[in-house]
Parts: structure tokens; C-alpha cells; sequence
């Protein structure tokens, strides 16, 4: 369960909607750290930058390794941090 209450993807304002659409376009999904900072549409933001300049440029270069170094970073925070997710 998160401590702070996930946005709502039917009754988000504009300026985070049109983020959480990209967000589908790029990955296929909202993922619940969108939904929850989304009270903080710049975060959302920026992430998605820091995605599309770095994540994805580095999968269509087929630098994979740098991704998958990536996730596992993401993977081991979560459990450090008793992430159920």
C-alpha cells in the first residue's frame, strides 16, 4: 500500500494527463511512481525526458547492459527499501 495516495488517471488535470498519455505512448503503461508523483507534474516530467534521452536511446543503440545495470539499481533500491514492487 503507498504511503502517499496514487492521482487518479480518470480525474487527472491537464497538464498531468497529457504526461501520463505519454507515458503509455512510450512504455504501454502508467507505472504507480507516475501515478503517485503526479501531484508533481514537473517530476513526471523530467522523468520522462530522462527516459527518452537516456533509457531508450541506449536500447536503440542496443546498449543493452547500460539497461539492464539501470533496472537492476531500481530493483535493488526497492528492496533496501522494502518496496513490495
Amino acid at each position: 500500500m503507498p504511503r502517499l495516495p496514487y492521482c487518479d488517471e480518470v480525474e487527472t488535470p491537464a497538464d498531468v494527463a497529457h504526461l501520463f498519455q505519454q507515458s503509455r505512448e512510450q512504455w504501454g503503461i502508467v507505472p504507480n511512481l507516475f501515478r503517485m508523483m503526479g501531484y508533481a507534474p514537473a517530476f513526471v516530467e523530467a522523468w520522462l525526458a530522462k527516459d527518452r534521452g537516456l533509457r531508450l536511446e541506449r536500447l536503440k543503440t542496443g546498449d543493452i547492459e547500460f539497461v539492464k545495470l539501470e533496472e537492476l539499481a531500481i530493483i535493488k533500491a526497492s528492496a533496501i527499501n522494502s518496496c513490495s514492487h
